[in-house]
């Protein structure tokens, strides 16, 4: 019986942990690879020493495809995910108790490295090569799903796939975080103010669950974001809270903290409209939400369409 391929998935969003956990229900063992600490890539939460917490990147999960569907009524039945509120008969799922328990219950039993930055993908005789921080490991596949410019980065402008990710686009985002001494201001649920810099303005302790704390996560428009994407942290951060403060009537002296968050890929504007990228080898494949688009679902699709082509091709 033929051993089953070892597998390294690049980024642990919510594609990165889908194909993971596709394909460990199939009896393989992919390793993935994180720069970062955290679980979910977007779907993320931040937490402050005096017990304040952010879901600082999505702010809800909506739902279209039937099985995506039966993944968040399954986290639902489990504690790990609730609605937030319904639209049109249609749950607004957030992870519960933090939107990052969406991307740990993904990744639960997984062989999943954190911290660790993948810094090269090189073709070998017999699969490839990833130059890690410390070491070179090998594997016979590689699922990639970074944002696409980081993705053409590890690959290398002569990659055959480079020239197609560059058709993907991405829009940046800045996230302002507040607390309040004051749990009375501003309205609970989330809302898109007609003016200033904010597409989004959402009262984090409005979700099930959260800390008894007024905590605000507000995100910034496209254009806002791109005028700004370069601009010293500490100045964007005063621009933010004053403009904050006067789209919601927070009092500046009642403000107790602020924070900013640059998400330079936020949200896919041009995605390939396909689920999955493979190279000529067959071994190297591309996922995540550049591929169909800027919801958590199309991650998800992303990522499960890559493990079952492994599956089938094995």
């Amino acid at each position: 019986m033929q051993d089953p391929p070892a597998i390294a998935i690049i980024g642990a969003g919510i594609a990165g942990l889908t194909c993971a956990h596709e394909l460990a229900a199939a009896g393989m063992a992919p390793v993935v690879f994180e720069k970062g600490r955290g679980l979910g890539g977007r779907v993320a939460t931040r937490r402050t020493t005096e017990g304040a917490q952010f879901d600082h990147g999505a702010q809800f999960i909506t739902t279209r495809d039937d099985d995506f569907r039966r993944v968040m009524a399954a986290m639902a039945d489990a504690g790990e995910a609730v609605s937030w509120f319904s639209r049109d008969d249609e749950p607004h799922w957030v992870g519960y108790p933090h939107m990052s328990r969406i991307g740990h219950a993904l990744g639960a039993q997984r062989n999943i490295v954190t911290g660790c930055r993948v810094r090269s993908v090189t073709p070998t005789d017999d699969g490839w090569t990833l130059a890690l921080d410390h070491e070179n490991v090998g594997f016979d596949q590689v699922v990639m799903t970074a944002p696409a410019p980081q993705a053409m980065e590890l690959l290398g402008q002569d990659h055959p796939l480079a020239s197609v990710l560059a058709r993907v686009r991405y829009a940046p985002c800045h996230t302002l975080m507040v607390t309040s001494e004051d749990r009375a201001a501003a309205r609970p649920g989330p809302w898109r103010p007609e003016q200033g810099p904010f597409n989004l303005i959402a009262r984090e302790d409005s979700k099930p669950g959260r800390p008894p704390l007024a905590c605000w996560v507000a995100h910034t428009t496209p254009e806002w974001s791109e005028t700004y994407l370069e601009t010293d942290t500490h100045q964007v951060r005063e621009q933010l809270a004053a403009a904050f403060c006067e789209a919601t009537g927070v009092p500046p002296d009642r403000i107790a903290y602020t924070d900013v968050h640059r998400w330079r890929y936020a949200r896919v504007t041009q995605a390939l409209g396909q689920a999955c990228l493979q190279d000529d080898t067959g071994t190297l494949w591309i996922a995540g939400d550049g591929c169909l688009g800027p919801r958590v679902e199309a991650a998800w699709q992303s990522g499960r369409a890559v493990a079952r082509a492994i599956r089938a091709s094995i």
